[in-house]
């Protein structure tokens, strides 16, 4: 046993019992348009790593099996992948939940306009990570200009109803850089 087992059996003797499984959580990748300093992953517009497409369509295969009722997305910036519009559509056309994690700034790449709409079509549920609600904390963090661009696309998706509208749920997102709760 490892030490996270052992911690458990200590704790519990019979383990950790799942009734069932609810979310996956997908990550397509380490390419994003920001190189934040608190990022884990150490995701930018330099990294190149992304999910195959035969891996995206087994992904697809699994969960129409049923398995789960929500697909997460998340990645460096997901949406940056090739074929992401083609997941969420699928995955949405088999019934799914989906929820997309995102920067927010990436909502504002002239290559990727129009992709509100779909998320607003899709029910596309999102989880905008924004650092701090001070300039000065984000662009400390993320890079000069974040927080302006990370505020207009609240505004792009306020006026296309979310957080506003039910069923276009906007929840935002903070991602401590240390053991450290939100202000």
């Amino acid at each position: 046993m490892n030490e996270f087992e052992l911690r458990i059996h200590d704790a519990l003797a019979e383990g950790l019992i799942s009734e069932e499984l609810g979310t996956l959580q997908v990550n397509l990748g380490r390419t994003c348009n920001l190189a934040c300093a608190h990022c884990h992953l150490e995701c930018s517009p330099d990294r190149r790593e992304q999910m195959p497409n035969a891996v995206m369509e087994k992904v697809i295969a699994l969960v129409k099996g049923g398995y789960f009722r929500r697909v997460e997305i998340t990645g460096g910036s997901p949406e940056l992948h090739p074929r992401f519009r083609h997941f969420v559509e699928t995955l949405c056309a088999q019934g799914h939940a989906v929820q997309v994690r995102t920067n927010l700034t990436t909502l504002l790449e002239p290559s990727l306009a129009g992709l509100i709409e779909l998320f607003k079509a899709c029910g596309v549920s999102l989880a905008g990570s924004l650092p701090c609600y001070l300039p000065e904390n984000v662009e400390a963090w993320r890079g000069p200009g974040v927080h302006a661009r990370s505020i207009a696309a609240l505004r792009l998706l306020n006026r296309a109803g979310y957080g506003l509208e039910e069923g276009l749920a906007l929840n935002l997102v903070y991602n401590p850089g240390g053991p450290s709760l939100p202000p």
